[in-house]
């Protein structure tokens, strides 16, 4: 039985609900964001929730939880659950009932989720393309691209400020050069090389956009060289 976090109770997934005078049912209203685990262990949970309590900065949601609150809520979801294989951890924080269906009446409630990591042999994803033509990233990702052994990714302002991504900014930096800089459609088809980042993927090499085969159609031994020292962090992660 899956059990979920729920506005203060921990409940069966059946019986997970919240009213539907929420923000989040009325406006779409609130914030939310998703780690994993590696054995065992939920990844850069603390810059996961970070990231959380700037969303709700940004979006003027005021939230009555430190993030060590937040954190041991997380943590306890997770131990009741004791996911026999890797798992999808999901926080979502609601605006909260409103009695004028439109104004927050300052009792978000807080939502932890639990499911188990699918495992996929390829990958779907859609690109964002700005009016210039720029290539931003994907609806849940950060995208990569090699030229030569020079790692190009746009720039941090105005995309999601992924965890995985600056990870592998980190990661790279120890193999190639690396330049933030916009990506153009036309250009990023040339790529020797491309891939995609996020929490739940790690590194995905893409090997075709649209009708454009990148390079030879099989992932590239640069983003292979990236994989690698991805699993190998997480490896020193899971033994600490």
């Amino acid at each position: 039985m899956t059990v979920y976090y729920v506005d203060g109770k921990f409940v069966p997934d059946d019986q997970a609900m919240i009213p539907v005078d929420d923000l989040a049912v009325l406006r779409g209203f609130g914030i939310c964001d998703i780690m994993r685990t590696f054995h065992g262990k939920p990844y850069f949970i603390d810059e996961h929730i970070q990231r959380l309590m700037d969303s709700a900065k940004q979006i003027g949601l005021l939230l009555p939880w430190k993030t060590d609150e937040i954190k041991a809520i997380v943590l306890e979801t997770l131990q009741k659950n004791k996911p026999t294989a890797e798992a999808n951890i999901r926080i979502v924080i609601t605006g909260g009932s409103s009695p004028d269906f439109l104004t927050p009446s300052g009792n978000p409630r807080l939502i932890v989720m639990v499911t188990p990591q699918a495992q996929k042999s390829g990958a779907v994803e859609a690109l964002y393309i700005n009016s210039q033509k720029q290539v931003l990233e994907g609806t849940t990702s950060n995208l990569f691209a090699f030229f030569g052994n020079t790692l190009v990714t746009p720039p941090a302002q105005g995309i999601l400020k992924g965890i995985t991504r600056k990870l592998i900014l980190s990661l790279g930096a120890q193999f190639f050069q690396i330049t933030e800089e916009p990506l153009f459609l036309n250009r990023l088809t040339a790529a020797d090389e491309v891939f995609i980042t996020g929490t739940n993927k790690g590194v995905v090499p893409v090997i075709q956009i649209d009708d454009a085969i990148i390079s030879n159609g099989r992932p590239g031994k640069n983003t292979a060289k990236l994989i690698q020292a991805l699993d190998q962090h997480t490896r020193h992660f899971s033994s600490r």
